[in-house]
């Protein structure tokens, strides 16, 4: 696609996404979809609205299945024909109230539905210039993780929706969805829960901690369990598989994983590594 279509490896970019023999990719504020098995360019996109960085600290703005790609877009989702890139259906946030005030944040497709949640505007990380937009820092700005107010599911064809959950600040980079569920952690500090921006900087943030699992189908609550982890200055994920939840932060040169019962949240085991260097995400 040449050499001018991306951005710089270190703003830290959404990942490409490859399915049913074609590769996307999301360059400066464009997307184009390209051959897999040969690399041919067979549409691209300017979206204006379209950029999005610093992935550690976020959820990704896309997500695709076989025959469609959904990209969120300031307060919409939109879905896309994977064969021509044509705009096929728009799904709007579910909250009216927040319509004005908050985008799409995290973006999802399971079942028959597709999964969104409410940030505060201007939230993302969109700067890519300079080396302040590297986000390999180790404390302030860059670190400070986005988000969301709430978590919501439509209907993927039509977008009416189906359900909303509203709780406490919710991680994005901890959404994951697997096994029928959505899992995530969201703090409920009353301080976090007021932050102006939905990129919080409060140390707050890490103080009444919950892991929560819903129904991914009706959005009802299956359980929560209180957290008691540290700080994740530097990254704080949650990923689903084989019937565990694995929750990855680092902070204080060292990562920490744990690793629970993706049934009712119980602890299953702790393990710790030193960073292998301070910088480059080592």
């Amino acid at each position: 696609p040449g050499a001018d279509f991306g951005l710089d490896r270190n703003p830290r970019m959404p990942a490409p996404l490859a399915i049913n023999g074609r590769l996307f990719h999301q360059g400066m504020n464009r997307m184009i979809a390209m051959d897999s098995r040969n690399g041919t360019p067979l549409w691209t996109l300017e979206i204006p609205d379209l950029r999005r960085v610093n992935m550690p600290r976020d959820a990704s703005n896309w997500c695709a299945d076989r025959e469609n790609i959904y990209v969120a877009l300031r307060g919409a989702c939109w879905t896309l024909d994977a064969y021509t890139g044509r705009r096929k259906r728009t799904a709007i946030l579910v909250d009216k109230a927040k319509r004005d005030t908050h985008e799409w944040g995290y973006v999802a497709r399971a079942g028959k539905k597709l999964y969104g949640s409410s940030v505060k505007a201007r939230s993302s990380y969109t700067a890519f210039w300079k080396s302040v937009s590297w986000y390999d820092q180790r404390g302030g700005y860059g670190t400070w993780q986005v988000c969301s107010d709430d978590l919501f599911a439509v209907d993927v064809d039509s977008g009416k929706p189906a359900w909303t959950y509203t709780g406490g600040l919710i991680l994005n980079a901890t959404i994951t969805i697997g096994g029928g569920n959505i899992y995530f952690t969201e703090s409920r500090d009353p301080e976090a829960i007021a932050s102006p921006s939905g990129r919080v900087s409060t140390d707050k943030l890490w103080s009444r901690q919950y892991l929560v699992a819903l129904n991914a189908e009706t959005g009802s609550k299956l359980w929560e369990r209180s957290l008691g982890t540290t700080a994740g200055i530097i990254v704080f994920y949650l990923q689903h598989t084989d019937d565990k939840l694995a929750l990855v932060y680092s902070a204080k040169n060292k990562y920490d994983l744990y690793a629970y019962s993706a049934a009712d949240g119980k602890p299953i085991w702790h393990a710790e590594h030193k960073w292998a260097s301070n910088n480059h995400s080592g």
